[in-house]
């Protein structure tokens, strides 16, 4: 991610008017299906939408707020410094990956780390950091209906998030270098590579 001059304060860029605020990160292309999240945020009330990133799609995307009448809940924020994207995912009720494909998403543990639900596509590595119920919520690839009502369940769910957050903070632990670190050397013990 590339830094901007003058950072703005990511609450004074939110969507206004906004109960709840949902935020997506990536590049702006269709595997990352964020056409699919702003039509999902389109059919709910009182949510804002947050898309961190910039790409070919994006005047495309920004079209579609419009067709939907959802332009002034939908915030394009562009490319950003990683302190003023942590900022945005600090200011946001619940992180979203609605990819086709992934390797392994670090913007999901970056999301965790910072006590967000999180609602991501079984794909790629996700299931290996995402477990459904636990610290998140899984969907089926191009599962639209799977992501609105994952939406509909956390957003009108105080509880469930506050529950999936707590869950989110235990993952980030075992996947910090230090465990990692652990782990990788009680396998290679096991397999007596290492005395």
């Amino acid at each position: 991610m590339e830094a901007v001059n003058g950072v703005q304060p990511a609450h004074l860029a939110m969507p206004p008017c906004v109960k709840l605020k949902v935020v997506t990160i990536g590049r702006l292309i269709p595997l990352k299906q964020i056409d699919v999240l702003i039509e999902a945020v389109s059919r709910l009330d009182d949510v804002g939408l947050v898309v961190v990133g910039d790409g070919p799609e994006r005047e495309r995307l920004e079209e579609l707020a419009l067709a939907l009448n959802v332009a002034q809940r939908v915030y394009f924020a562009g490319m950003r410094s990683k302190e003023a994207t942590l900022s945005f995912l600090s200011a946001c009720d619940l992180f979203v990956l609605n990819s086709t494909h992934e390797g392994f998403p670090y913007v999901v543990l970056e999301a965790m780390s910072l006590g967000l639900p999180v609602v991501a596509t079984a794909v790629g590595g996700v299931p290996e950091i995402v477990c459904d119920g636990e610290n998140g919520m899984l969907i089926a690839r191009n599962a639209n209906c799977g992501l609105s009502n994952a939406l509909v369940r956390l957003l009108s769910s105080s509880e469930e998030r506050q529950k999936l957050a707590a869950g989110a903070q235990n993952t980030r632990k075992r996947f910090q270098w230090s465990a990692m670190i652990d782990n990788t050397e009680g396998i290679l013990k096991a397999c007596s590579f290492v005395k």
